[in-house]
């Protein structure tokens, strides 16, 4: 993806620590390069330095709110049973 794709509160898929996990992106980066986002399954604070390493989870830009949050939670139940 390229900087432009990645929308601020959108969920996508990132490889964290090796394991591909659902990130939600919370915002840009104060250094101007990347974003802050919350791994979901732990809900700590990583920090994403490229595009290249998220993957949207959804095909549409904008999702409904409540089954985004529906289908995240699935997803992440699913990647870390």
């Amino acid at each position: 993806m390229t900087k432009a794709d990645v929308v601020v509160g959108g969920y996508y898929f990132a490889t964290v620590s090796g394991n591909r996990t659902v990130v939600q992106i919370v915002a840009e980066t104060s250094y101007g390069k990347g974003w802050d986002a919350v791994n979901m399954s732990t809900q700590r604070t990583i920090r994403i330095k490229t595009g290249g390493r998220l993957e949207p989870v959804f095909k549409s830009r904008y999702p409904d709110p409540t089954k985004a949050a529906n289908i995240v939670a699935e997803l992440v139940a699913i990647y870390h049973a």
